[in-house]
């Protein structure tokens, strides 16, 4: 194990300040090699995993986790339970001594108690009263979710998630942003602190990060996909539920609905030609829009026209299209006053992706159902997209005034 740990620290200086994501076309040789990097980290781990397998046996070792006043408290709990045994056994035990002894054994069990702290009516759903817990950090000091008493983001990432270890570099950012207005907690799932110290290090977070080494908080959590976020208020309901990898925008408009104020965030450097080429690529795809939209209109004067190969060919090139759009997009970086526009034409372009691929199937299967759902969520996303760019166009309009 030690071997491959000195070689995933190799990659840890790519690691820093990362913001990538793997699906998307590198907009650089750097970007590109920061991606190797997260893979080859993430491989590394799994391969580290599967050599050390021996090294899940110590997951579960508290002992070996927590600071020093928390290993005496677990010795006081196990001297507590003994004499509590010895004095139950004496015919002539004092009532009150026992009693005395129960409940210092009662408060040794709720202090150094790990895992998840089942409440009424909690659960992981948007409404509900988030489920408690209380893990060690990687201090090997016990933190308790419900004692936090400020608005929590919760994140559980594991090593072997290539999406969670990219999310990281973000979230330190959001946590740099919030301060003490919000805490920012990761939650390791099931792994030995030190691959928890390791890939801490070298994604360069200073946020809590909490080990749940026996995985006790997967089901009361429903966890059914990696990374899982959960953005708790201050009262402790949870506001949004998050399944998968979400971009640092995304992150800090779900923490600005828990403050109810706009977090003074870095969205990095602002290319001072987004004016430009946003407004080209709304103008280029609200025209598509336009020649689309005839293309399905005509499609539902003339049913058969789904299998004549002219427009088989020219509803083909329009889904092309709105891939290539929205890899355009995606290379943009709004300034922070049109994000949320930014954002929105952002989702419609999102549901055109699917409404392509419902299409293309379509048309090479000569399914018509299909072809009917892929128009159906074109027309959607293109209402969707028609209000956004308004919106974006007003925000750069604002934004040009002198």
């Amino acid at each position: 194990m030690r071997a491959v740990t000195a070689i995933v620290r190799s990659f840890g200086g790519a690691l820093r300040g990362m913001q990538v994501n793997v699906l998307q076309r590198p907009r650089s040789r750097r970007e590109a090699v920061q991606r190797l990097a997260v893979l080859g980290l993430v491989a590394l781990a799994a391969v580290g995993a599967y050599l050390a397998g021996a090294d899940r046996a110590d997951v579960g070792d508290v002992a070996e986790v927590a600071d020093e006043s928390f290993r005496v408290q677990r010795q006081e709990l196990d001297e507590a339970r003994a004499d509590l045994a010895d004095l139950r056994e004496e015919e002539a035990a004092d009532a009150a001594q026992v009693e005395e002894l129960e409940t210092r054994v009662e408060e040794l069990e709720d202090a150094t108690f790990l895992g998840y702290l089942p409440r009424d009516g909690d659960g992981p759903s948007v409404g509900a009263l988030v489920p408690d817990f209380r893990l060690l950090d990687l201090d090997g000091r016990p933190v308790h979710l419900s004692a936090l008493g400020r608005p929590a983001i919760v994140n559980f990432w594991a090593s072997w998630c290539g999406f969670c270890i990219e999310e990281m570099p973000d979230f330190e950012r959001l946590h740099q942003a919030a301060g003490d207005r919000v805490a920012v907690i990761g939650v390791n799932r099931a792994e030995p602190l030190h691959t928890a110290e390791l890939f801490a290090s070298h994604t360069g977070v200073t946020y809590t990060l909490l080990l749940d080494l026996d995985d006790a908080l997967a089901r009361p959590y429903r966890i059914i996909g990696m990374p899982t976020t959960l953005y708790v208020r201050a009262d402790g309901v949870v506001d949004t539920v998050k399944i998968g990898f979400h971009t640092f925008e995304e992150m800090t408009a779900l923490t600005n609905r828990l403050l109810d104020e706009d977090l003074a965030v870095d969205l990095g450097p602002i290319d001072e030609s987004f004016s430009v080429r946003a407004r080209d690529l709304l103008d280029s795809q609200t025209a598509n829009h336009a020649v689309a939209g005839e293309l399905f209109d005509r499609l539902a004067a003339d049913p058969s026209l789904a299998e004549d190969v002219a427009w088989q060919r020219n509803v083909t090139a329009q889904a092309q299209i709105w891939v290539a759009n929205f890899g355009a997009w995606r290379d943009l970086h709004p300034p922070s006053a049109a994000a949320a526009p930014s954002a929105a034409v952002k989702e419609a372009f999102e549901i055109l992706q699917v409404a392509g691929g419902l299409l293309v199937t379509g048309v090479k299967q000569g399914d018509a159902a299909r072809i009917e759902r892929g128009v159906n969520l074109f027309n959607d996303a293109a209402a969707l997209f028609a209000i956004a760019a308004d919106d974006l166009r007003a925000a750069l309009d604002r934004l040009a005034a002198p």
